[in-house]
């Protein structure tokens, strides 16, 4: 089965409604029929719009971890006020449903949250959220947490200023990806966030499972680096080939008016991984391949 997030047919969202954003978006499952159902239904509010983003199953395929927009955010955020969902997937007089759906909002700062989905072994979860009080939804960190919540959330990483998002597992667990400002000068984004299109730079970091040995991957945003993209670089979302050797990403140079286009990059992980040395100011000409690290 195939679960992802749509657009409602009525809505009238252009920029907030894509990937990243997900307003006015409802879940839908495609099933091995071939049937598609729609889960939810979040509305079409103009003034305080609502959506959902970044489903993903639990390893038995029984559950379903989201991440809910919940309506405009008190910090005026660009994301929305958002919470994480977990609910239970039932089959039902001849269809499917969402049953049992429990919130998680863990911490003081109850703007931003984003989910990415289960470990390996099926008992925690991986999420970004800006959990101090009047956090900016923009410096948030990666976290996991068990499931059920039973304990505080366990912080990766711990910076104050810097943009950590799209985080991933290795498919054995041992390791987490994830996009980092770490280490970069994170400009001013304006008011809620909303010039991060414009201005954020980002690279791939990746650490041992309970946030140790926290390391930069790639420097394309670095000019004494092989990838080093001559441009503003944004990495996006990643996910881990089965094998633990490659890891696919999405890539976002920044072209004519500080617009974002994107293309997907495959790292080779290397046995001799060693660390980038420190960074260096970023500027011109365009790259290839970045070192990697083997799952280990």
């Amino acid at each position: 089965m195939l679960v992802f997030c749509a657009q409602a047919g009525r809505s009238k969202e252009t920029v907030r409604a894509q990937s990243g954003y997900g307003l006015h978006n409802n879940l839908w499952l495609l099933d091995e029929r071939g049937k598609f159902t729609q889960l939810n239904n979040t509305g079409l509010s103009q003034s305080n719009p609502r959506g959902v983003l970044f489903p993903s199953f639990s390893r038995d395929g029984r559950q379903i971890f989201w991440t809910q927009v919940l309506g405009n955010s008190r910090l005026n955020s660009a994301m929305g006020r958002r919470t994480m969902c977990l609910g239970e997937l039932v089959f039902k007089h001849g269809r499917w449903k969402l049953e049992n759906i429990e919130h998680y909002t863990p911490g003081e700062g109850k703007d931003f949250y984003e989910t990415y989905g289960f470990s390996p072994d099926g008992k925690s979860v991986l999420f970004a959220a800006a959990m101090d009080n009047r956090q900016p939804w923009f410096t948030m960190n990666i976290y996991t947490m068990n499931i059920p919540a039973n304990n505080p959330p366990q912080a990766i990483t711990n910076t104050h200023s810097a943009w950590n998002r799209h985080a991933a597992f290795s498919p054995k667990g041992r390791k987490i990806t994830w996009s980092s400002s770490d280490g970069m000068l994170l400009t001013n984004l304006g008011i809620g966030g909303r010039l991060w299109e414009k201005y954020l730079r980002t690279e791939l970091w990746l650490a041992n499972q309970d946030g140790t040995d926290k390391c930069r991957l790639t420097g394309f945003n670095f000019r004494n680096t092989k990838e080093f993209a001559g441009r503003r670089a944004v990495v996006g979302m990643n996910a881990w080939h089965p094998n633990g050797q490659e890891i696919a990403l999405v890539l976002m140079l920044e072209k004519r008016n500080y617009e974002l286009e994107s293309k997907v990059v495959i790292l080779e992980l290397a046995d001799n991984f060693v660390a980038p040395p420190p960074p260096t100011a970023p500027i011109p000409p365009p790259a290839a391949t970045a070192p990697a690290v083997p799952e280990g």
